[in-house]
C-alpha cells in the first residue's frame, strides 16, 4: 500500500516490474528513433566529445547507446529490465550496431569489471528512480568502481526547485509529513506517468537539491565538477528540461591516490 513506509526491496521490484511491462517497452522503442535530446547532445560534446568506452545504465529499448555506437563509441548497454535488454539486442542487430548489452539483475550492482569505462551515463534521471540515500550512494560507488581513474559520469536528476511545480499536477502525489516519518525522506514523490505508456502504476521519484547531489556524491567517492540545468545547455531543449539538472563528476583525489598505490 503506498504511503506505508519505504521498503526499498519493494520499491526496486515495483520499478523493476514496471520496465518489464509491453507497454512500457513499446513506449521506449518508440523513442528509438528520436536519438538524441538537444540537451543530451550538448552535455556529450561537452563533456565526453571524443568516442570512447561508455557505459549506458538504464539503457531502456537503446534511444542513446545506437547514436553513440553509430559514432565510434565502445558501448555497453545495461538495463534492470530484461524485456528492455532483449528489445535493444533485437533492434542493435536490425541496425547492424555492435555494442553489448547486459541485464542488470540488481539494480544496485553493475555486470562489470572495475575500471573498465571511460564514461558512464545516467541519463533520463535514474538515480531520481533510486529509492533511499543509502541505495543511490550504493548505485553511485558502483559507478566509481567501474570507470577509469580520468573517468567521467554524465547524470541527470529530478531537481526539487524546478521540478515543484509537479507537485498537485494530475499524475504526482506529494507524500505527507506522516509518510515522511515512517520512512519516506524530504523530496520523495509518486509519480504515475512518467513515460507515454498508460499504466496504472506508480513509480517511486526522488527530487534532489544541490546539497543532497553533492552529499550523495562524497559519499561514493566521487566529486561534482558541473551542477547545470538542462534547459542552460541547448537553445531549444525539451520541453520538461528545465525539471532536472545535469550532474558531471570525477573521482575523487583520494579515490585516485588509493587507485595508484594499488598499482603501485
Amino acid at each position: 500500500m503506498l504511503g506505508d513506509g519505504l521498503d526499498s526491496t519493494w520499491i526496486l521490484q515495483r520499478l523493476c516490474e514496471r520496465y518489464e511491462h509491453p507497454a512500457e517497452v513499446a513506449a521506449y522503442t518508440e523513442q528509438v528513433t528520436e536519438g538524441l535530446r538537444p540537451e543530451e547532445e550538448a552535455a556529450l560534446a561537452r563533456w565526453l566529445p571524443t568516442p570512447c568506452r561508455v557505459l549506458d545504465l538504464g539503457c531502456g529499448a537503446g534511444r542513446e547507446a545506437f547514436v553513440l555506437a553509430e559514432r565510434g563509441y565502445q558501448v555497453v548497454a545495461a538495463d534492470i529490465s530484461q524485456a528492455m535488454v532483449e528489445k535493444t539486442r533485437q533492434l542493435a542487430m536490425e541496425r547492424g550496431l555492435e555494442l553489448a548489452v547486459v541485464w542488470m539483475e540488481d539494480p544496485l550492482y553493475i555486470p562489470a569489471p572495475t575500471a573498465a569505462f571511460d564514461g558512464v551515463l545516467g541519463l533520463a534521471q535514474l538515480l531520481s528512480q533510486i529509492p533511499r540515500r543509502r541505495g543511490r550512494v550504493a548505485l553511485l560507488k558502483e559507478v566509481c568502481r567501474v570507470l577509469v581513474t580520468t573517468g567521467v559520469f554524465i547524470g541527470t536528476v529530478a531537481d526539487r526547485q524546478a521540478a515543484s511545480d509537479l507537485c498537485g499536477d494530475e499524475g504526482i502525489a506529494e507524500l505527507s509529513p506522516l509518510e515522511r516519518a515512517v520512512g519516506w525522506e524530504e523530496g520523495d514523490i509518486w509519480v504515475w506517468q512518467p513515460s507515454a505508456a498508460k499504466l496504472d502504476t506508480a513509480l517511486y521519484f526522488h527530487l534532489h537539491t544541490p546539497g543532497e547531489i553533492s552529499w550523495e556524491l562524497r559519499q561514493a567517492g566521487l566529486r561534482l565538477r558541473e551542477l547545470r540545468m538542462a534547459n542552460e545547455l541547448a537553445a531549444h531543449p525539451s520541453t520538461d528540461a528545465y525539471r532536472y539538472r545535469f550532474i558531471v563528476v570525477g573521482k575523487r583525489h583520494k579515490e585516485i591516490s588509493r587507485e595508484n598505490r594499488g598499482n603501485s
